[in-house]
């Protein structure tokens, strides 16, 4: 059986799977070129230590961008992290979300996690994992290479937490990090950058929905 012959028997356009995996593909872009051009610090903006990606509504990578592969293969399980702790996901909700026991790469690795809604559905996951200058480490660094567990590693751990609701942030959240963590201000200007490049994901995923059904 031809490959055309197979398409056509299955319903599936194959025109149109090519324009919606490469707007995928610029969808991902974008987040990245956001994140890059709005992060505050040099491991962000010069040594670019970040990376984007898109998970479906059922926890698989769809689209993972031109990232660092140790970053984005664990979305999913970051995602699943999320669905399967949060069973309230909203419009308008963010996740933060370092916790290396529940599918993150490091404490240092800081994600935001955006569920993408459509006519009531959560279709995708939009997802911007950056490494942070300071994640509250019990030494001023993000590598402690002595630490034997996360206890002695002494990092802000959040397992998955909210932390925006209806687009707007959880103050008790941002107030706890820019407390502990020893450069608050730019740690706040790379979390703005990730939650920018998750919402420019999410706004184009629902206008390709929209577009497309």
């Amino acid at each position: 059986m031809s490959q055309e012959k197979a398409a056509a028997d299955s319903g599936i356009d194959p025109v149109l799977m090519a324009v919606l995996a490469n707007r995928f593909d610029a969808i991902v872009r974008e987040m990245t070129n956001t994140l890059l051009r709005t992060a505050r610090s040099a491991v962000l903006a010069v040594v670019r230590d970040f990376s984007c990606s898109i998970v479906t509504g059922d926890n698989r990578i769809l689209t993972p961008g031109e990232g660092l592969p140790v970053h984005i293969f664990g979305s999913a399980l970051q995602s699943q992290a999320m669905c399967d702790l949060h069973d309230d996901l909203a419009p308008g909700d963010a996740f933060l979300h370092n916790d290396p026991y529940l599918g993150n790469t490091h404490p240092a690795d800081h994600m935001i996690l955006v569920p993408v809604f459509f006519e009531g559905e959560h279709l995708f996951t939009t997802c911007a994992k950056a490494h942070q200058a300071d994640c509250g480490n019990s030494i001023p660094s993000t590598y402690h290479a002595y630490a034997r567990d996360v206890y002695e590693e002494g990092s802000l751990i959040f397992p998955c937490v909210r932390i925006q609701h209806d687009y707007r942030d959880v103050d008790d959240i941002i107030r706890m990090c820019r407390r502990r963590i020893r450069v608050p201000d730019q740690w706040y200007g790379d979390y703005l950058a990730e939650i920018g490049a998750a919402r420019i994901g999410e706004r184009r995923l629902v206008e390709l929905a929209e577009r497309y059904g």
